[in-house]
Order: C-alpha cells, then structure tokens, then sequence
C-alpha cells in the first residue's frame, strides 16, 4: 500500500506537467476528462498513509507518555525541522525570490516552508493524538464504524450538492459540521484500524466490485462538479480547481485499501520478492522526503523534458509524467536505502 500510495503522493507534485495536465487540454476533449480523472483518484495516497498509520498503531498498547514523546513525537519533530531547514537554505541562496530568514521562520512557524511538508505537521498531530484514538477505537462497536463512515461521507456529500443546486450561495451552518471526525488525523487512521482488525477480507470481497463502481462515479462526479465550478469562474488555476477533490476520497481510500489486502492475500508471493516490498515499503517516507529536494534538481528536470519530446518511442505527455514519477521515486529509494546504512539516520528515514 505504501508503495502504490508514495507514486501518487509524488505524481501529485507535478503541476502542470502531470497532476494538473488536463487544464492545458481542449475542455470538450477525452483527455480532459481523462487527465481530469486521474488528477481526483491521486488524492486517495496521503489519507491512505494515515489509514495504514491507523491499521498499525492504534491496534497497539498504550506506552507511557515519555516513550510517546521520546521515540515518536521528537523523532518527527526533529525531521521537520531538519527538512525545513534545508528547505529554507534553497528558498534563501537559490529561490528567484527574494526570502530572508526571519520570513522562513515565520513560515515554518505559521504554515510550511514547502506545500508538501502540510504532511509532517498533520503527522505531529496525529502522534500526540495516539492515547485518545486507540481508547477511541477500542471501545467502538463496528455498527459505529459504518455510523462513523456514513456521517462523514454525508457532510462531505453537501457542499457539492450546494454548489449544483446554488453555487454555494447558502451553505450549511458551519456548527452542524462534525470537524472533529472528519479531520485527516481521526477519519483515515479510525478507518484503517477497522479495514485492517475488524473486517474480515473474505466478507469485504463480496464488495467489491460495488466499492469500486462506487468509487468511479463518486471521482467522477468530482469531476463534473470542478469542471463545472472552473467554468462559471473562468478560471483553471491549480489552487482554484482543487476545492471539491477531496469530497469522496474517504471511499477512494477505502476502495484501495480493501483491494491491495485482497490481492496481497490471494497472490502467492515468494520470500525474495517479499523482502523486496519490505524493504521498498521501508523506503517511503524517505523517498517523501527527498524528492522535495530532488524533483527540481537539472537533471530530473532535464529528464522529464527528454520523456516528453522523446524521440523513436510515442509516449503522450501523462506517460511521460508516470515514467518521471517511476525514476524520481526509484532514485528516493536507494538515496534512502545508503542512508539506511548510517545508523543516526536510520531510524528516520527507515518509517
């Protein structure tokens, strides 16, 4: 799951190059919708992580306070501040603008030197939230799973039909809204735990296919709905586009989650082979990592430009972009891999 999950985590940090391709496609196009499409189901890997965070901590006995905050907390606090660090030195002697660094400070501090780095700070969040959760899921009966499922997908259901019906002129009283649950840091890890400990692989098969018939309509309502949002604003801007992406990605999730358990279970794998998806599974945060500072290095910046006026073999933009994706992603992996072997860095990129 962390591997399919981190190609996508990184797919979605290309811009106009990949993620936000359809906006440079004829509106009435296939590719459009195509592109547009892909652009929605992406947005399943970061709650998909939490959802794996979910199925592997919250089943777990509560350690005393310090351990938390020892071996857990400060270790990733110490990560974002480290990458942040180098961040800040890019942003200060190599950005085109001017940054300074009482502005990254304040920006470390306020929001995030990198967009990408949100993830570090839910993360934080989401660790010193631990005792609550677990008490939290421990206690719950699976019918208030399905209840806890249902009510978010329902709030998340409303703003798109109070955009259809009236452009979101009237919304919803904001005190009705159930924030709490539907936060990144509570949904997808109380999710994971049930997918991983309380539903039974065999029982969940039987749904399937009707998840994922589920899943491609509700992706694809996303997409008219932002199409239709974009249109009347005359404005395809990446910032503007991506406000009803996240809608339904609680079943994209779920969908994903379920299917990759499934086929795991059913395909026979080897020991090699196995050892091979631990030791990538290992790899992905610090393939997260360090591709914030490698993608916009020459050389894969020169890279994607040859894929994409690559000569002798026809591949359109979008394979152009997934074949860029697949070679950042892999040079993460051994960067992360020869940094494995030092041990003061192991444990931290090693997650």
């Amino acid at each position: 799951m962390r591997i399919f999950a981190i190609f996508f985590v990184l797919f979605n940090h290309t811009g106009n190059n990949g993620f936000f391709l359809f906006s440079l496609c004829p509106k009435e196009s296939l590719q459009f919708w195509i592109y547009l499409f892909i652009s929605i189901f992406c947005k399943f890997a970061v709650p998909l992580f939490f959802a794996i965070s979910g199925a592997l901590l919250l089943n777990r006995e509560d350690e005393p306070l310090k351990r938390l905050w020892k071996d857990k907390i400060l270790k990733f606090a110490v990560i974002l501040i480290a990458i942040s660090f180098l961040t800040a030195v890019g942003l200060i002697f190599f950005s085109s603008k001017e940054h300074t660094l009482q502005s990254c400070l304040r920006r470390f501090y306020s929001s995030n030197l990198s967009a990408q780095l949100w993830y570090l700070y839910a993360y934080l969040a989401f660790l010193m939230s631990l005792p609550f959760l677990r008490a939290l899921v421990k206690y719950l009966k699976d019918k208030y799973f399905y209840y806890l499922i249902g009510l978010v997908l329902i709030f998340q259901t409303i703003p798109v039909l109070e955009y259809f019906i009236w452009q979101q002129k009237f919304t919803l009283n904001g005190n009705l809204r159930p924030y709490w649950m539907m936060s990144n840091i509570v949904i997808y890890p109380c999710v994971g735990y049930f997918l991983e400990h309380r539903i039974k692989i065999e029982k969940a098969r039987k749904w399937l296919i009707l998840l994922w018939v589920i899943n491609i309509l509700t992706i694809a309502l996303s997409a008219i709905v932002t199409n239709y949002r974009c249109t009347l604003l005359n404005d395809f801007s990446e910032g503007k586009s991506q406000l009803f992406y996240n809608n339904f990605v609680l079943i994209n999730c779920i969908t994903i989650f379920i299917t990759i358990k499934y086929l795991v279970e059913k395909i026979f794998i080897t020991e090699n082979l196995s050892n091979i998806i631990l030791w990538l599974g290992s790899g992905t945060f610090g393939v997260y990592l360090f591709h914030i500072i490698f993608q916009n290095t020459f050389i894969f910046r020169k890279l994607l430009i040859l894929l994409k006026n690559s000569v002798g073999v026809h591949i359109n933009f979008m394979l152009a972009n997934w074949s860029y994706v697949l070679c950042l992603m892999i040079f993460c992996f051994v960067f992360t891999g020869i940094l494995q072997k030092i041990p003061i860095i192991r444990k931290m990129v090693g997650c």
